[in-house]
């Protein structure tokens, strides 16, 4: 096998390897990222999506004991007061559209007493039989039962069930609130979700293996899912929580996230058909194998065309060799012994040497011309990767002078690049100023780190725009540094942006006071004040008496300016500890941090009697109003604040009740002998 065969058999069998394992490398690299980032993004949604479900849950409890604390015992053990009971149960609803399925009443027995709204079909049958009843009488505490189809409106539903018991804590009926379960006040929106094209959410009861929810309506509180058929639902169903790849119960291979929805049975299952999931591999196969093919093909011309070069007879050698030596320069006075041409005659009768050296003045022919093109197009792409850069670059000396910036460091000064070329740094941002207090000193190189961006954020003179400056130095072969590259970025925006977004997570859209998301946080923050100093908290519950007729009336627009004025009128009725929001209608409630006595609440609640009782002047509109106030006090009405609301919350429906445009403090009823 001469020279040449060899060669080439070399050279394409190097680049055929190199082509094989460089397109096999991407190819596992890109796969393994488009699954980590698929099962990322699936156990994200189930996570999210389980908590949102047990915020659901939470919020329907907590509505439903809002409910039953709103109705008179007094009316449940008395028939004659059953029309006023509907009365009541239709306000509720009407309050409360959470509960979009009905609002109903049962005995102690079971017997269906009233419901809102009507089912005449339900009119004294019993509904004892049913799971929520059955757990409210066990555990004498509100509870969610589980999902069933409506026989009221066929639709499937959760109904929340809170135990009622009369003053001597005798339990005398059961409320139902039921909600549909798939709709918008239920978990259909949460479940609604989707992963792509055909990724999906379902619910899942991991004790009944009943199918809570799914994007098929005929899959819907079915066990349609055998022990067995789907390996990770099993595993979610033993107690695991997160994410990897299973078969479904229907054969479908899926990426699949299971989260446990808190303080219940449920599990969210968030998956995705893994052939949709690895889609772009297959594109992205088929574009390798496009490439690689290209480059086999290349492979076969280059070393083609290498054999042939390393294999030239004497005279393409020997002209190789004169042009590598003309291309050297000769050491002065040094004269060669013999013609260059008899010199290379010579070596060429050495075949074994021949070849050797033919290959070693091509090689590094080639290397250095290749070399060169490489040094001078990293140069050209250096350069114009720099000028591409959207933000101001500055690559600065030791001294900071500006050795070089890009085109938008030259857009944003006003300044040609050659005109800021050598120029002091902080002389072209600050002039004759002297820089801020948090401008850092950047003269003294020790004080950037040697390894890791400094950043900072300062305005320049007579501007009022944030500008975040980030410094890397550049450092050498010793790791001294000889420089640094600056780059400033306008974050005046993005600063503004979320100063808007945390006003939009915490305050009341309509009149900037606290939204329930901050209450809970200051009435957190209040109990625990007051344990701590051994002092006594408050919580107002505020309702504007006849809004309603206001709004009708006027309109909206002047009901929302009154509701404005109010919260106003209100603020100057408190302390800055005080804690002012709105949660919802004409709805305010008011946390009073660190009180002496109760009578301090009282003295506030007329101050704010008093104070809306003067008329109110809304444009054109003159508008009289007053308020029925509910007072808790901390710990006498609750230590926690769940109780302490609901006895706020109870007492201003008292206040209500005793004619309105007065207040109420909540007095715990005393302990049974």
């Amino acid at each position: 096998m001469n020279l040449r065969t060899k060669t080439f058999l070399l050279i394409f069998g190097l680049a055929s390897a190199l082509i094989v394992l460089i397109a096999g490398t991407a190819l596992r690299f890109q796969e393994q990222t488009i699954r980590a980032n698929v099962l990322i993004g699936v156990d994200a949604l189930a996570r999210a999506s389980s908590v949102n479900v047990a915020t659901f849950m939470r919020n329907g409890l907590q509505d439903a004991v809002m409910v039953a604390a709103s109705l008179d015992t007094t009316a449940l053990a008395d028939k004659a007061h059953r029309p006023a009971l509907v009365d009541t149960l239709g306000q509720i609803g009407r309050r409360v559209p959470r509960f979009d399925n009905g609002v109903f009443l049962l005995n102690k027995d079971g017997q269906f007493l009233a419901d809102y709204p009507s089912h005449p079909a339900l009119a004294g049958r019993s509904l004892s039989h049913r799971d929520y009843f059955k757990k409210a009488l066990e555990t004498s505490a509100p509870v969610a039962g589980e999902p069933y189809i409506s026989s009221r409106t066929g639709r499937p539903v959760l109904t929340f069930a809170v135990p009622i018991f009369d003053g001597k804590g005798v339990l005398i009926a059961v409320i139902g609130c039921s909600v549909n379960l798939l709709g918008q006040d239920g978990i259909g929106a949460i479940t609604s979700q989707t992963l792509g094209d055909s990724g999906y959410i379902f619910v899942f009861d991991r004790l009944t293996r009943l199918m809570i929810s799914h994007p098929d309506p005929a899959r819907v509180l079915k066990r349609d899912v055998p022990v067995g058929t789907n390996a990770l639902l099993d595993q979610g169903v033993n107690g695991f929580e997160g994410v990897g790849e299973t078969v479904n119960s229907r054969g479908v291979p899926m990426l699949m996230g299971v989260r446990a929805v808190p303080d219940s049975s449920w599990l969210v299952v968030a998956q995705m058909p893994q052939g949709e999931a690895l889609a772009p591999m297959r594109q992205s196969r088929q574009v390798m194998i496009a490439i690689a093919g290209g480059a086999w093909l290349l492979a076969i011309l280059l070393s083609f065309w290498v054999s042939r070069q390393l294999g030239r007879p004497i005279a393409k050698l020997q002209r190789a060799a004169l042009n590598v030596c003309e291309r050297l320069p000769p050491r002065p006075g040094h004269q060669h012994p013999r013609a260059p041409g008899k010199l290379l005659h010579r070596f060429v009768k050495r075949k074994d040497e021949i070849g050797a050296l033919a290959r070693t003045f091509d090689e590094l022919t080639w290397r250095l011309d290749d070399e060169i093109a490489s040094l001078n197009l990293a140069a050209h792409e250096l350069r114009s990767t720099f000028d591409a850069v959207t933000i101001p670059l500055f690559r600065l000396a030791p001294d900071l002078t500006v050795l070089r910036c890009n085109h938008a460091a030259s857009d944003w000064l006003r300044q040609p690049e050659s005109a800021l070329v050598n120029q002091a740094l902080l002389t072209l941002l600050f002039h004759q100023a002297s820089p801020g207090p948090d401008w850092p000193d950047l003269n003294d190189f020790n004080a950037v780190d040697r390894t890791h961006e400094q950043h900072w954020v300062t305005r320049l003179p007579g501007s009022d725009r944030q500008l975040e400056f980030s410094a890397t130095p550049i450092l050498d072969d010793q790791s001294q540094p000889t420089g640094l590259v600056l780059a400033v970025r306008d974050i005046t925006e993005h600063l503004h942006e979320a100063a808007n977004l945390r006003s939009l997570a915490f305050l009341d859209p309509l009149t900037g006071l606290a939204n329930r998301l901050l209450l809970a946080d200051r009435l957190d923050q209040a109990l625990a004040l007051a344990r701590r100093h051994q002092a006594k908290a408050g919580l107002m519950y505020l309702d504007l008496d006849h809004f309603k007729t206001i709004n009708d009336t006027h309109g909206h627009d002047v009901g929302d300016a009154l509701l404005r004025a109010v919260g106003t009128r209100l603020q100057e009725c408190l302390r800055t500890s005080d804690t002012l929001a709105r949660i919802g209608g004409d709805e305010f409630v008011i946390v009073l941090a660190e009180l002496s006595s109760p009578e301090e609440a009282a003295m506030v609640a007329q101050r704010i009697v008093s104070a809306l009782a003067l008329p109110f002047e809304l444009g054109n509109v003159q508008v009289q109003t007053s308020s029925s106030i509910g007072i808790a006090i901390h710990p006498e009405g609750g230590e926690d604040a769940q109780t302490l609301t609901k006895h706020a919350d109870q007492a201003m429906y008292q206040a209500k009740r005793q004619g309105r445009n007065a207040y109420v403090l909540h007095h715990p009823s005393p302990s049974p002998p």
